[in-house]
């Protein structure tokens, strides 16, 4: 926000909503306290917080001053300056694009690719997310699941009940059909700078976001413990699996486990709830140098992020993006903050 700009807000409005309202140009993604694109430091005045992510926002920030605008209503005059990010993000646009290819991958799950018009790939970091759309259906969020630089964006999109968009993709979407890529977005990519352990997280279809991670960090050379646990419901649930099995094969410092919630009949892999799981097979674990990666359903987000707090994982070294409906935003799901 240029300095000295000006926005008046009305009512109970948060931040946010008084600069988009002046048209004040400001740093922002989700706008429901879950990505941190809009962290701010609170130089003068007081505000009240709506509920947001632990993940964008730690205790640690918050103690420091820092806020995010999205979720901050405020209680006086205040002044906000925005978060320099620790690495130089590529810049969001819009661009024209062609769905490629649709495969499904379980009863309730796709891959879909698409391919930019101009043939030009999306600039992005592993483990960042767009906004899609269509000439009738509004933007939603979905993360990539390839690694930067490929000429096609692949998403793993999860049919949702009642979800407009993803029964496009499941109804009526074909090959060649137009649509419409925004973004990057999000905070919660891969720090390729940290040296210590990582640790993915995936729930359903938050295994897009964990692939172009872990992939990335395997192919560019990163040779410390890499994790991954991906919770889903049942056998029939399971996907990607060969390829995560592969990845094993060739690279001794990864691992993959899958946890299933609702297990029929007798099963070789983990059961119950992923946190769960998740805590008694860390319960050994340094968790002090290790970097962690959320992505999933904000109840799983919400529950793992406690879990590691309680075994250990610093605040800021936590990054994630609940995979949020509709409903979500407009709801205010409960939050870890």
């Amino acid at each position: 926000m240029p300095q000295g700009e000006v926005a008046f807000a009305d009512g109970n409005e948060t931040l946010l909503d008084a600069l988009n309202r002046s048209d004040i140009d400001y740093p922002h993604g989700c706008t429901a306290g879950v990505c941190g694109l809009c962290k701010s430091r609170l130089v003068s005045g007081k505000v009240e917080f709506t509920q947001y992510y632990s993940s964008a926002l730690s205790d640690e920030e918050k103690k420091a001053g820092l806020i995010l605008v999205c979720c901050a209503v405020p209680l006086s005059d205040c002044a906000v300056s925005p978060v320099q990010p620790d690495v130089i993000l590529p810049s969001v646009r819009t661009t024209s694009a062609e769905i490629h290819r649709v495969e499904d991958l379980t009863h309730d799950i796709r891959l879909v690719s698409i391919r930019p018009v101009d043939s030009q790939p999306l600039r992005f970091l592993a483990g960042q997310y767009i906004s899609l759309s269509t000439d009738t259906l509004p933007g939603r969020e979905f993360s990539m699941a390839n690694m930067p630089g490929n000429a096609e964006l692949e998403f793993f999109i999860r049919r949702v009940p009642k979800g407009v968009f993803t029964e496009f993709i499941f109804e009526s979407a074909t090959v060649g059909q137009p649509v419409t890529v925004t973004g990057p977005y999000g905070m919660a990519f891969l720090r390729e700078s940290h040296t210590g352990p990582l640790l993915a997280v995936a729930g359903g279809s938050g295994l897009a976001p964990m692939r172009s991670i872990i992939s990335t960090a395997l192919n560019h050379g990163m040779k410390q413990p890499i994790r991954l646990f991906v919770g889903v419901r049942t056998e029939r649930d399971v996907y990607m699996e060969s390829e995560l099995r592969d990845l094993e094969a060739r690279h001794p410092n990864f691992r993959a486990t899958f946890v299933l919630s609702e297990a029929t009949g007798s099963t070789k892999r983990p059961t119950g709830f992923l946190h769960e799981v998740l805590a008694a097979e860390m319960a050994q674990e340094d968790l002090s140098d290790t970097l962690a990666y959320l992505a999933g359903p904000p109840i799983m987000v919400t529950e793992v992020s406690k879990a590691l707090a309680k075994l250990g994982l610093p605040d800021s070294h936590c990054h994630a993006d609940p995979f949020l409906t509709s409903a979500d935003k407009i709801g205010k799901v409960t939050a870890c903050g």
